[in-house]
């Protein structure tokens, strides 16, 4: 999944920058270089490891009752849009009468945060949550892709 989130986020790029001023394979915000102690984001060792802690502790940040596959898929939703972001479209799926542990209902109403229609209705406002849904499901589906083409021996199980 690493290795999946990695090339979705850069291609695997040791160099690569996003016009918002994400840095390195794991595309790491310098707040979040900062906050993970990196000391050289171009650094594919660094920075990778630096977005595997990132990933465990938005993981951890997500309510302990939520088991996997959603913790995950909502840890990794909230490494891309932000632990804050995703906590108000967990907000509107409930508001929506839907299940905001479930990331099947979160996922359908994360495009609600560009809407000001609802984006007005909670706390951190307008986020581009269509891209992170898509972002998810790319990771996803890449992942997967990835750990089939790996012999069963080689693949790490919790």
């Amino acid at each position: 999944m690493l290795a999946a989130l990695g090339y979705q986020e850069s291609r695997w790029r040791p160099a690569a920058v996003s016009p918002r001023g994400a840095q390195g394979v794991m595309m790491l915000m310098p707040l979040t270089v900062t906050k993970m102690g990196v000391k050289n984001v171009f650094s594919p060792d660094e920075n990778i490891m630096a977005g595997s802690r990132y990933l465990a502790y938005m993981r951890e940040r997500i309510p302990k009752r939520i088991r996997d596959p959603d913790r995950t898929l909502l840890a990794m939703a909230a490494y891309n849009v932000g632990i804050g972001h995703l906590e108000d479209a967990r907000i509107i799926t409930q508001m929506r009468k839907k299940n905001p542990d479930k990331w099947a209902d979160v996922r359908a109403n994360l495009p609600r945060l560009s809407d000001p229609a609802w984006y007005s209705r909670v706390k951190r406002g307008y986020a581009n949550g269509r891209e992170t849904a898509q972002f998810v499901e790319r990771v996803s589906q890449f992942a997967a892709i990835l750990e089939a083409s790996v012999p069963e021996k080689m693949v790490a199980r919790d």
